[in-house]
């Protein structure tokens, strides 16, 4: 049976897959919008949003959300700063170049945490207006402080834009205590549902921004998705059965508590760690996320031992581009899995070394 270690889609719960299976019902009708502002409230909830915060639903990838939060909170006369320590940092400054949208990046070297020195000198005393980071890089599965990013964008007085997209549910993302004011989360990562919906929430300072840049974009801009979702509708057809899923995954996770769901993620994420030291890979030293593990392998491996666990067990695990196709893999914690789920796949990458 197919196994994914992966980071995004992940292994689905059986409930979910249940309700995925059932037939897709009509939209525009008030049984649609009671589900769409119960999902708003529970959202609201989940990630503890200040008060007078807004949820709108993009039908896209993450990637979706990151382009709408750029266009809908930059202009030609904000600066901003992103965070790149990694291709999705990469990708939050190619945005801003598509759109020539002024923006200064802090470099973050990979084998380094983030600190508030490196935005300071990054800044170079440039006010700053917005600030964008993917709070988990997930590309090489590290961790940034958020209380760094927060000192540093109310020091600015800037909006602080965190993509939670593979944080969310496996670290603590609680937006009133990070002082963010946007977040984007993806459904196909720690909900562990089918991809194609984005969920941004939007603080009251984003919301008042939103209103001054006025995005004239038409698919991706925020405000005709606000206006419409005060009747719990969308201006375009939605993904309605991932929708439909995410009406029961928020109902379970408000149910158990985030706590809960982040906890399971930590005890996976522990008990590989701990085990995979076995082997002749090693973990990178900054800070890390629940969400994954970075293994590095010694003798660049990494895509051997993909295709090996492909091959041989249908196990899948998360491969790297570029310059770390060789060296670095990740392997994901989110999703349905257990402590015998992990046993299988270290004896499998065992296994690996045994040939």
């Amino acid at each position: 049976m197919r196994d994914l270690f992966t980071v995004g889609p992940v292994n689905m719960f059986e409930r979910t897959l249940r309700i995925a299976s059932e037939p897709i019902p009509y939209f525009r009708n008030d049984y649609f919008s009671s589900v769409m502002f119960e999902i708003f409230d529970n959202m609201l909830k989940t990630v503890n949003a200040p008060e007078g915060s807004r949820v709108v639903l993009l039908t896209t990838s993450g990637s979706g959300g990151m382009e709408s939060a750029v266009i809908n909170t930059c202009d030609d006369k904000t600066t901003a700063l992103v965070v790149n320590g990694g291709s999705f940092g990469k990708r939050f400054s190619e945005i801003c170049d598509r759109h020539n949208f002024k923006h200064i990046d802090c470099i973050v070297p990979f084998e380094e945490d983030l600190t508030y020195d490196m935005l300071k000198k990054a800044s170079v005393n440039e006010k700053i207006d917005v600030v964008f980071v993917n709070i988990h890089e997930t590309s090489i599965g590290k961790k940034y402080d958020s209380a760094i990013l927060k000192a540093f964008a109310e020091e600015q007085d800037a909006l602080f834009v965190v993509d939670a997209i593979s944080s969310f549910l496996a670290d603590e993302n609680d937006m009133t205590g990070m002082g963010a004011d946007v977040m984007i989360i993806a459904s196909q990562k720690a909900l562990a549902l089918d991809a194609g919906i984005c969920i941004m929430v939007l603080s009251p300072k984003a919301l008042t921004r939103i209103d001054t840049v006025n995005c004239m974009d038409l698919y991706l801009g925020l405000p005709h998705y606000l206006k419409d979702a005060e009747r719990g509708q969308t201006p375009f057809t939605p993904a309605i059965g991932t929708i439909l899923t995410l009406q029961d995954r928020l109902r379970g996770i408000i149910e158990s508590g985030c706590n809960s769901e982040i906890g399971r993620c930590k005890a996976l994420a522990e008990y590989f760690r701990k085990n995979v030291r076995n082997l002749p890979v090693k973990i990178p030293k900054y800070s890390l996320s629940n969400c994954l593990t970075p293994i590095m392998f010694f003798e660049g491996e990494a895509q051997q031992m993909k295709r090996f666990l492909i091959e041989k067990y249908d196990i899948h695990i998360t491969p790297s581009g570029g310059q770390l196709a060789d060296s670095l893999a990740r392997i994901g914690h989110i999703g349905n899995h257990d402590i015998e789920g992990l046993k299988r796949l270290l004896k499998a990458m065992e296994d690996f070394y045994k040939r």
